[in-house]
């Protein structure tokens, strides 16, 4: 299936990743636990246990390790092998009326899961700290809004995806399988409910995916999306 041909409805082509399909697949499963090593040499270097990272430090070092892994499968890919798994291109205007809608559908998600969740006695952590720091408001911007979500939409809804679909997973099997995986990475950090959440969100980006061809829909949801979160949310509730 070509390029053209995903962009027009069906799943992306994964073709050209038929080869490293192994390595796509792993290297997007090995994100958590490099993030979860970075904290452990921190940690010991600064005796600090992983618990008692602050918010803006566990962040950073999540990030920082996602990055590093996108880094290294970046650089053994072919160029063809990169535009199978990166593919970014100009949205359509009806693309970002699209992510627009699914911005406000994602709004009512969250709260219908944490109603959920939360009448099972789970609520949604990792939001605890404050924006009057310029410090921590940095690293907020810098990471899970703006840097954040364009990484973990090349590692998941790129690499892993796109890895699961040249082992000759259906798209809807490989969605699933990414959807679960991108959602168990964050209870780490937000708890149950908030796994749950991210979840059921995933959704909305991974549909983008698939329907366009493309990543930008799916990273441009994601970064509106983890504004809200991360801005918004917290500065209602400080």
């Amino acid at each position: 299936m070509s390029h053209s041909s995903a962009r027009h409805g069906g799943p992306p082509d994964a073709a050209a990743l038929e080869d490293r399909s192994l390595l796509a697949v792993g290297t997007a499963v090995a994100a958590m636990p490099v993030a979860l090593a970075a904290f452990a040499v921190v940690g010991g270097l600064t005796g600090t246990k992983p618990s008692e990272f602050d918010v803006p430090t566990a962040f950073l070092l999540y990030g920082l390790a996602n990055a590093v892994v996108l880094g290294g499968a970046y650089a053994v890919l072919s160029p063809a092998e990169r535009r199978a798994a990166f593919p970014f291109r100009r949205p359509t205007g009806r693309e970002l009326l699209a992510v627009a809608a699914a911005f406000v559908v994602g709004l009512g998600a969250y709260e219908a899961t944490t109603a959920v969740t939360s009448a099972f006695g789970y609520e949604v952590g990792g939001l605890a700290y404050s924006l009057s720091d310029p410090a921590t408001l940095a690293v907020v911007l810098a990471g899970p809004v703006l840097f954040g979500p364009w990484v973990e939409e090349m590692l998941y809804r790129g690499l892993l995806l796109g890895g699961l679909l040249a082992r000759g997973w259906s798209p809807l099997a490989a969605a699933a399988g990414m959807i679960l995986v991108f959602g168990a990475i964050h209870v780490p950090f937000f708890g149950v409910a908030g796994g749950v959440f991210v979840t059921v969100w995933s959704v909305f980006p991974t549909a983008f995916r698939l329907r366009y061809g493309d990543l930008t829909g799916a990273s441009l949801l994601h970064v509106a999306n983890n504004a809200f979160s991360y801005l918004v949310v917290v500065a209602l509730g400080t």
